[in-house]
C-alpha cells in the first residue's frame, strides 16, 4: 500500500469520510482540534457520544460522554491529543473482520467479538478481556457483517 492508502487505516476521520462516500453506514462524526470545536461537533453528533484520538488504538484515550459535564472532563483528559474524533455512540457488539489478502483478493477471513466490549474493558482495568473467534464464519446470520467487511476493504482500496 502507498502512504495515502495506509493513512486511511490510521486516521479514523478520513476512513469514515471514505466509507460515507461509499454508502457504508458510519456513526455521525466530526474531527476537532480545540475544545470549542469539540463542543460544536457534539452539537452536531448529539449525546451520547464517543470522544477519541484520530489515530488511537485499543480504545486508549477513548471516552463515552452522556452529558456536557462528562464531555468537558474528557476534553481535559485529552489535552495531550492534537486531533480527536467526536462520533455518535451506537450501542452494539464489538466485532472484527480480519483478513489475509493476496493481490487484493481475500484468501482467508476471521470473525471475532469481544467480551466485554472494548471500551468497557479499557475503563475497568481489573477486567480480563476476551476475544472470541467464530468457528463457523459461514453462518447465514453473519452475512451482513461479512458483506460490510468486504465493502469496507473495497472502499479503502485494500
Amino acid at each position: 500500500m502507498g502512504v495515502d492508502q495506509t493513512v486511511l487505516f490510521r486516521d479514523k476521520e478520513r476512513m469514515k469520510q471514505v466509507l460515507d462516500g461509499a454508502g457504508i453506514r458510519t456513526p455521525r462524526h466530526a474531527s476537532a482540534q480545540s475544545a470549542s470545536a469539540v463542543l460544536e461537533a457534539a452539537a452536531y453528533v448529539g449525546y451520547p457520544l464517543i470522544l477519541k484520538p484520530i489515530a488511537g488504538a485499543g480504545s486508549k484515550d477513548t471516552y463515552r460522554c452522556d452529558t456536557k459535564h462528562e464531555l468537558d472532563e474528557a476534553v481535559r483528559r485529552l489535552g495531550h491529543v492534537d486531533t480527536v474524533s467526536v462520533e455518535e455512540f451506537i450501542d452494539g457488539e464489538d466485532w472484527t473482520f480480519d483478513t489475509v489478502c493476496v493481490d487484493g483478493q481475500i484468501q482467508f477471513f476471521n470473525l471475532c467479538f469481544y467480551r466485554p466490549r472494548a471500551l468497557l474493558a479499557r475503563q475497568h482495568q481489573w477486567i480480563s478481556p476476551q476475544t472470541f473467534a467464530i468457528r463457523r464464519v459461514d453462518q447465514p446470520e453473519l452475512e451482513p457483517g461479512r458483506a460490510m467487511g468486504r465493502a469496507v476493504l473495497q472502499a479503502l482500496g485494500f
